[in-house]
């Protein structure tokens, strides 16, 4: 479950020996670019070097907004890793910002394409003009930057397969759990954009429940979950991860994603779990 990698990269700024694994080729090119990779950052010589086989002109047209960066994926899946999955990871946070709130699944994208400005807001419109009229290369270079930052010193490993794949031997301390909250939607259908133009084809599946988690992950002394929903309790959260092993502390912490579709009163449950 390393999705965007902040847990995995966090713990790995703070010393841990991270493992990091993921089934999403989304959430991959982020875990082999700062994960698995403590030491290698992009060069601007390594962007010339992508931008030098690409044909021009390389900008957004009037039929995908996804073209220049699906022209550039080819090229960087020829450097070696990890600087395949930085440039990678570059190319994906350039095609994001395209989009508010980053999201591809923007429904008024397609508006976009047809440069039909009068059907989107006025808001929006400044947006996509500020990103839609900066060169590709600067989105790059810039991009590079951002992603460099986030190279830090330790060590980390990556997995790629599903939550229990990378719990069953791993012969992890700690084991950090983030699953789907119920009666929220996932990633898969706001992100199915970005999956195809990384070649990721697979149909999503459902994610393992508690108890499947909580039954793989018996062998790991300290088990941390990440929990929340509208129809999830802390008492109701801790008596169903007690089944398995003593909770040695539980947190609400009161979160809001987005103001406008979040309800008041809403919390992201913390639970600590060990048998030591």
């Amino acid at each position: 479950m390393s999705g965007g990698g902040s847990v995995a990269l966090a713990a790995k700024w703070y010393g841990f020996d991270v493992l990091a694994g993921d089934v999403a080729e989304r959430a991959l090119v982020v875990a082999r670019a700062l994960i698995g990779n403590h030491l290698r950052k992009i060069q601007p010589a390594d962007i010339a070097r992508l931008l030098a086989d690409v044909a021009y002109p390389l900008d957004h047209d009037d039929i995908s907004l996804e073209k220049p960066y699906a022209t550039l994926l080819a090229p960087a899946a020829a450097f070696p890793e990890p600087l395949q999955s930085l440039l990678m990871l570059t190319i994906v946070n350039s095609y994001l910002h395209v989009f508010p709130m980053s999201l591809p699944s923007a429904s008024d994208s397609r508006h976009v394409i047809s440069r039909d400005w009068d059907r989107i807001s006025s808001r929006r419109v400044g947006h996509y003009l500020r990103v839609l009229n900066r060169p590709i290369e600067s989105a790059l270079i810039s991009g590079a930057k951002s992603v460099n930052r986030s190279v830090l010193g330790g060590r980390g490993q990556v997995i790629e397969g599903s939550a229990l794949d990378a719990i069953r031997g791993s012969g992890s301390d700690v084991i950090f759990l983030d699953p789907p909250y119920p009666g929220t939607s996932g990633y898969d259908d706001n992100y199915r954009k970005l999956d195809l133009l990384l070649g990721d084809k697979r149909l999503p599946e459902p994610a393992p429940q508690l108890d499947e988690l909580f039954e793989t992950a018996s062998d790991v002394p300290v088990v941390v979950l990440s929990y929340g929903g509208p129809s999830v309790t802390l008492d109701s959260l801790v008596s169903q991860a007690g089944r398995h092993r003593p909770v040695t502390n539980a947190i609400a912490v009161p979160y809001r994603h987005l103001k406008s579709i979040s309800k008041e009163g809403t919390n992201e449950f913390i639970l600590i779990c060990s048998d030591r």
